[in-house]
Formats: structure tokens, C-alpha cells, sequence
């Protein structure tokens, strides 16, 4: 892998654009051609009419809880900007404060800012229950808030099950996002790991 560095952005072979914060570049092993955000979308170009309908619990059209069954939906599917390209932030976003608002305007200054967070992890990690910083009926007021930061696009959220996705590489992971979810570029904190 390979270490970022200064102040642009930097595309893997996987086609996935990773944002200068202490990111690693993942390389695919696969024997195939780089997979630009075209090629990514004619792939996935079909949304899954069970997105919405399998959700359990659609926090209005922001905020998106995804099943076993729906989590690998193209990111696309919720984005309602047609052709843009979609960036993922990664962390946790149980209190959404001004770091996090700081990975969706990185988000966003490459392409439509999309907060993927994790469900369940207290359960699978064995950690004690408790109930996010930002209760869930808030979260869409708080992302319609960041539109001005995040130059006019409002973030969309996504959690996808922690279980499923717990045992992956970052490799794996990565191929997911590019891959399964039409990801086309991730940004994440000084502290955030991959697996």
C-alpha cells in the first residue's frame, strides 16, 4: 500500500479516490481494468426498488438504516444529484460535530458527500449500550445544516451492518465501496482503521 501525501487526492487502481488525512491506497489483486465512475455506474446502474422498502428504519430520505439484505445497494440509489459522483466519509457520526462536518466538506469537494457508518458495533464488540450524541430524528436537521459547508450539496447518510463487514480486509472493504457500492472516492480521520 501506499501512503498519501500533500494536498490532493489520489486514485487507486480500484478507482477509489482517497482524500490526504493519513489514508492508505488499497491496490486491487483482480487482473482488471481500472473501473472509472462511468464504468462504476453503468455496472450498478440499476437501484434496487427494495432500498427503500427493505430499510429498517428510513430517517426521512437523509438518513438510510440498512438491513443484511440491502446494505450492498448502490450508494447511488439515495444520492438524488443524477451522475454525481459519489464520496464516501467514513466513522462512526454518533455525535456529528465539527470534525465529522469537516470529512463531509472533504467529501464533498470531491464529489456528493455520503456518511457511511456502522450499525450494531456495540453488540458485536461487546461494548455497553448507549444511544448516539444525535438522536436519529435530529440527524437529517444536522445534515441539512452542513449544506452550506459542504458547498451547496447536502450529506446523505448510511449505516450498513458492523457484522458484515467486521472480518473484511481493507482490501476487501475497499472493493466493496468501489465495487457493490458505487463508491468513487473515501475520506476518513487520522484515527479512523481499516479492519
Amino acid at each position: 500500500s501506499t501512503p498519501i501525501s500533500g494536498a490532493q487526492p489520489h486514485r487507486c487502481r480500484t478507482g477509489v479516490r482517497f482524500a490526504p488525512a493519513r489514508a492508505k491506497c488499497i491496490e486491487s489483486p483482480l487482473k482488471t481494468q481500472p473501473m472509472n465512475v462511468e464504468h462504476r455506474f453503468e455496472r450498478n446502474s440499476s437501484c434496487s426498488s427494495s432500498l427503500s422498502e427493505a430499510s429498517t428504519g428510513s430517517i426521512g430520505q437523509l438518513v438510510e438504516e440498512c438491513s443484511i439484505h440491502n446494505w450492498r445497494s448502490p450508494l447511488r440509489c439515495t444520492i438524488p444529484e443524477p451522475g454525481a459522483d459519489i464520496v464516501v466519509a467514513l466513522g462512526k457520526f454518533d455525535a456529528m460535530h465539527a470534525g465529522h462536518r469537516a470529512l463531509a466538506t472533504q467529501a464533498a469537494s470531491m464529489g456528493h458527500p455520503l456518511l457511511l457508518s456502522f450499525s450494531g458495533m456495540a453488540e458485536v464488540l461487546g461494548w455497553p449500550q448507549r444511544m448516539p450524541l444525535v438522536a436519529p430524528p435530529d440527524r437529517p436537521r444536522v445534515l441539512q445544516s452542513w449544506r452550506e459547508a459542504c458547498g451547496g450539496r447536502v450529506p446523505h447518510q448510511r449505516f450498513v451492518p458492523f457484522h458484515e463487514i467486521r472480518t473484511m480486509s481493507p482490501q476487501q472493504f475497499v472493493e466493496v465501496l468501489a465495487r457493490d457500492l458505487g463508491a468513487s472516492g473515501v475520506v476518513a480521520g487520522r484515527n479512523y482503521r481499516f479492519g
